[in-house]
């Protein structure tokens, strides 16, 4: 079977366990799917968040360090995507109480998103410009 169709079945099946609880289940099925596409930055995202929301005292499932390590490895994995910068900013302030790493990380993902916002901006000024030659 197709990887990338194993993964985009995986991500579902995960978003459908999730939404019924099944946390566990959910674990193994990114499991799976991470052991064919260990860089799949949105189910190491949901895996850290599952494993947050479990806190199990045996670590079945994962620890909070486990948690951060696939946050940090996820906003590694894409220099340019915002949301894993702004997860694992929300991970260092409200679950580890550090809100100078959470600042230092926020801080990035918002200058990120502005250099996004200036480049959009100049794309559409850019296309007005275009279109206002064309009538």
């Amino acid at each position: 079977m197709n990887p990338e169709k194993i993964i985009l079945e995986a991500k579902e099946k995960v978003s459908k366990l999730c939404e019924e609880r099944r946390f566990a289940e959910a674990i193994k099925v990114i499991d799976n799917a991470l052991s064919i596409s260990p860089c799949f930055v949105p189910l190491l995202i949901k895996k850290a968040h599952i494993i947050q929301l479990l806190n199990d005292e045996d670590a079945t499932y994962g620890t909070l360090e486990l948690s951060k390590e696939l946050l940090e490895k996820a906003a590694m994995l894409d220099e340019f995507a915002v949301y894993p910068k702004i997860e694992l900013a929300h991970f260092l302030y409200a679950v580890e109480d550090n809100s100078i790493d959470g600042l230092e990380k926020a801080e990035k993902a918002l200058n990120l998103c502005n250099e996004y916002i200036n480049e959009c901006q100049e794309l559409i000024a850019e296309c007005i410009g275009e279109i206002k030659k064309e009538t």
